[in-house]
């Protein structure tokens, strides 16, 4: 029998050579000046916009220079990345993301910069409800050789970049460990290249 897997939903995972440890000093001094805001986050820390925040201008440049560099090979090439917005997150013990989409974007990323050991970042299934029948009638080697799933869970290494399509549903687990999970998280849009 030949099986195609269709309707594939893109997890793109990069290794970097950020500074982690200047990261988390830098991340930790914003949180004393800058309240957060609430978006997805419960008891956590989700800092305002860094893009426009000239302290941080470097890190944004970067952030788009190895993401753009990665996707050269996947995007069309009259498309380039732009970057939207970024933002620091802290979730101390106890703290978690509620399921949430990215609107307005196209990607949507996620830098770990101290999160080793802690929760893991879950991607859901869109058609979790219509799908949650079947998926207790396969295999577990075929569901996972073919994507057939109703959730997939990621495990934090530090210095790893996560980016998917903004429209994926996920969330944070609550975080369990006595020690603060750290991350940088950002969208990009795609841009039409024009032609001078």
């Amino acid at each position: 029998m030949k099986v195609n897997s269709l309707f594939a939903n893109p997890i793109f995972e990069i290794e970097t050579d950020f500074d982690l440890e200047q990261l988390k000093k830098d991340i930790l001094e914003e949180k004393k000046i800058d309240q957060g805001v609430i978006r997805s986050n419960v008891s956590g820390w989700h800092s305002n916009n860094i893009l426009n925040n000239q302290k941080f201008f470097n890190l944004t440049e970067k952030i788009t220079s190895i993401a753009s560099e990665e996707f050269s090979h996947v995007l069309n090439k009259d498309r380039i990345l732009k970057l939207n917005n970024c933002w620091f997150n802290i979730n101390n013990k106890g703290a978690y993301n509620q399921s949430h989409v990215h609107p307005m974007s196209v990607l949507s990323g996620v830098l770990f910069v101290d999160a080793e050991k802690s929760s893991p970042i879950l991607f859901e299934n869109i058609n979790y409800y219509s799908q949650f029948y079947l998926d207790g009638c396969l295999e577990e080697k075929f569901k996972v050789n073919f994507g057939v799933l109703l959730d997939a869970s990621y495990s934090p290494i530090n210095g790893t970049m996560l980016i998917f399509p903004s429209y994926l549903h996920h969330s944070v687990r609550q975080n369990l460990q006595n020690k603060d999970r750290i991350t940088i998280s950002f969208n990009f849009n795609i841009l039409e290249l024009l032609d001078n």
